[in-house]
Formats: C-alpha cells, structure tokens, sequence
C-alpha cells in the first residue's frame, strides 16, 4: 500500500532505537498497523508522515502475511505492546527518561506508577494528558514546554492515528527529542 516496513524484529527494533538515542537527534517511529495503512489510503498526510518515518515497525500479523505473499516477508510482528515492555526494560538498564504523552485524564499518571513499580532503577517517568481536543485546537506551546522542561529520552504519544501520528511529525524536530513513538 505504499509504505515500506522496516525488516526488524523486537530485539533489532531496541537496538535500533538505542541507536536513535544515542545520536540526540530528533527521530520519530511509527508502528502502522493494516488500519493506519487503510487510512493512509485517502490521507495524504499519514502517508506521508508514515514513509518519512526514521523507523517503521509492523504492528499486524495480517502485515507480515502480506510480506511474505508479496516475497518480501518481514521477519515478525513489532508491536508496539510487545515492544514497549523491552523499550522500558532498556531504558531502566540505559538510564533513559520516558514521557507519556496523552490518554485521558488520569492514565499517564497511573501508567507512569506503574512503570515505577515494575522498573524502580527507572528514571521518573514524566507524562501529560492534555485536553481532548482536535489536532488544531491543541496547546502545542504547552505541551512542546512540557517536554523541554523534562528533557525525555523518549515519546510515547498516546492520541490515536492519525493524530498522534500528525502530532509527532508537525513537532518531533522542535520538541529535541531523540525518540518519539
């Protein structure tokens, strides 16, 4: 459907994102699965962002089906649920900080206890539910000020695709965040 998957599996996709870190560069990483490929369709925009993405993980069986029926098979499914686990195990070894950006009021305050308490050696998780509002209403003054003020190591951006998507790619360079997901 237009967009190209990178050939990853989980422990390649950690170790490429460790990369990403590394360099202190803005990068951003989508996890498309067949419904943001579907949208991606009639959305210019999200194709756009999704092959322009520095790291594309497929986040759908059904995608790696196609892979191989296509004769381009993808080693395995990278979801984002399987990779988030390994991405905070990682960061508590690498001593990264994470943010959690969006979900409703409430979540990424309970989120971040209980990374807390699966990864103690974790830095403080830093997170923020801004107002549900569309994409063009949103403070993005306040939340960009967020995240300077606590210098993560990475985003994880929580507003459904395609916003969240859209989020990231109209700020990832002035947020200065090495990773956002």
């Amino acid at each position: 459907l237009g967009v190209s998957l990178d050939p990853m599996t989980l422990a390649s996709a950690i170790d490429r994102i460790g990369t990403m870190v590394d360099e202190r560069r803005p990068h951003f990483d989508v996890t498309p699965n067949v419904d943001f490929l579907v949208q991606a369709q009639t959305d210019a925009g999200l194709h756009q962002i999704l092959a322009s993405a520095d790291l594309v993980l497929c986040d759908g069986k059904p995608l790696v089906w196609a892979s191989r029926w296509l004769g381009n098979a993808l080693p395995g499914r990278v979801a984002g649920s399987d990779l988030t686990p390994l991405l905070l195990q990682r960061a508590a070894e690498r001593g990264w900080k994470l943010f959690l950006l969006g979900g409703a009021e409430g979540v990424g305050a309970e989120a971040a206890q209980r990374i807390a308490a699966d990864h103690p050696t974790l830095a403080a998780v830093g997170h923020y539910s801004p107002p549900l509002r569309p994409l063009a209403q949103m403070n993005h003054a306040a939340i960009l000020a967020r995240l300077h003020a606590a210098r993560p190591d990475i985003v994880l951006v929580c507003f459904g695709c395609p916003k969240q998507e859209k989020w990231i790619f109209q700020h990832y360079r002035e947020a200065g965040v090495p990773v956002m997901i």
